[in-house]
């Protein structure tokens, strides 16, 4: 039985480890769209120019 509680703790410690890595992933991704957009946005003003 503690292996199997050894084994849970150990999932567990995975699981929020991953959980972290989404987080700042997300978070990387959510500044990479606001860059792209604002490159977007910035190259057609200049082309309407």
């Amino acid at each position: 039985m503690e292996k199997l509680e050894g084994y849970w703790m150990e999932a567990q410690s995975l699981c929020q480890a991953v959980d972290e890595h989404l987080k700042e992933t997300q978070a990387q991704y959510q500044a990479l769209e606001r860059k792209y957009s604002k490159a977007k946005r910035l190259i057609k003003e200049y082309q309407q120019k």
